[in-house]
Parts: C-alpha cells; sequence; structure tokens
C-alpha cells in the first residue's frame, strides 16, 4: 500500500505540473476549460517526459547504485573515545549480541586504533588467538568478550569483541552495542562490516539467534 500510495501521488505531482506548464504555454482565459481535459500541446508533453527521464535516470538511478546506499557512516564510542568508519552493509551478517540480540559491527582493528591505549593496542596487535588476547586484556579496564561465528569455508570460530558505550549511527543512537575486532581487510574503502536493518528509528533485532549467532 506504500508503494500504490506513492504510485499515486508521483502521478498526481506529475500531472500538476504538467497541468501548470500547459497553462503557461496557453492564455489566462483558458484556464478554467484546461483544468478540466488539461489542453497541453504535444511537444510539451513529450518534452517534459524526456527530461523527467533523463533527471530520473541520472538523479535516482545512479545515486541509488554510487550514492552510498550500501554503505553506512559509524561512529563507534569506547570509555567516551570516538572514532568514525564506514562500514560495509552486509545482509549475510547475521552476528549478533547474545544478550541483547542487537547486531554487531565488525571491524578492522586497525581502525580503532585511536581509541585505545599503547598496551591495549600492542595486545591488539600480536599474533595471539582471540581468546589469548582476552585473557591478557584481563584487568584493563575495557569489557572485552568472545563471539562464536560460523563463515564459509569456515565450521566455527571467535572473534574478540569489544562492549562499546553506544555506536552513533546517524541520528540514531545503539547503546552498549559489541564490535567485533578482525585483522581482515574488509577493502572498498570500508573498515567495518554492518548487518544491521533500520526501521525507522529503531534497530531490527528480528534475526537475533542467541549465544550461536552466525556470521555469512
Amino acid at each position: 500500500w506504500r508503494l500504490a500510495a506513492l504510485f499515486f501521488l508521483l502521478s498526481g505531482a506529475l500531472a500538476g505540473l504538467m497541468l501548470a506548464l500547459g497553462l503557461m504555454a496557453g492564455s489566462p482565459g483558458g484556464i478554467v476549460k484546461r483544468i478540466y481535459y488539461a489542453d497541453i500541446s504535444w511537444g510539451i508533453l513529450l518534452g517534459s517526459a524526456v527530461l523527467f527521464y533523463v533527471l530520473l535516470h541520472l538523479l535516482f538511478r545512479q545515486g541509488a547504485r554510487y550514492g552510498g546506499g550500501d554503505t553506512v557512516e559509524i561512529t563507534v564510542v569506547i570509555q567516551n573515545r570516538r572514532c568514525r568508519l564506514r562500514a560495509l552493509r552486509d545482509s549475510g551478517n547475521a552476528l549478533r549480541d547474545p544478550i541483547q540480540g542487537h547486531p554487531v559491527l565488525v571491524a578492522e582493528t586497525a581502525a580503532l586504533r585511536d581509541i585505545w591505549d599503547d598496551t591495549v593496542k600492542e595486545i591488539l596487535n600480536c599474533s595471539l588467538p582471540p581468546e589469548g588476547k582476552m585473557a591478557a586484556l584481563y584487568g584493563k579496564g575495557i569489557s572485552f568478550t568472545l563471539l562464536s561465528y560460523q563463515a564459509v569455508g569456515e565450521k566455527s570460530g571467535l572473534l574478540l569483541a569489544v562492549r562499546s558505550d553506544y555506536l552513533q549511527i546517524g541520528r540514531r543512537r545503539i547503546p552498549k552495542a559489541l564490535v567485533a575486532l578482525t585483522n581482515t581487510t574488509i577493502g572498498s574503502g570500508c573498515h567495518g562490516l554492518w548487518g544491521g536493518q533500520e526501521k525507522g528509528g529503531a534497530v531490527d533485532d528480528s534475526l537475533a539467534e542467541g549465544a550461536d549467532s552466525v556470521l555469512t
């Protein structure tokens, strides 16, 4: 019904604009008669159709492809320190917070380097497995945890994750969201993966799957 309402709204707006162009091209004396059957010349009709086609193609089709619809700017705040990164929207990323059910941001460890102090940064950059890093980070004042995941070509694995103060996505704030750290380079100018879907001002947590989260 939303698409149907939008169709009639745009149709009415276009019809009103076409009528206005027709009235501008004619004499004021014919306004009343033109309102009923829109006596518009074929030149104005075809010319406007071509013009609107070009505008829609340039503004909407290209904008949907390159206008950032597949990426999102996310501000990560941890212990009042913030870092801004661009994340790729990944519909296959079903990694969820096992407690709250909210989506988990997967971020490159290097992208959050401005947040960590030297000690934490050194531990995160070492070659220890996630569980080893978590043990080494114990007592450092930051809430780290481990998340289980599954991926293509991998039966299971663990990701080191940190509990943020909040994530800021546009005007929406997600408190206590988890940020999973990865040493894998995401590429394409992005430094994170985001699997959340925004519905109005809330997070769509309908895909929450409990403790065994999945990353595909």
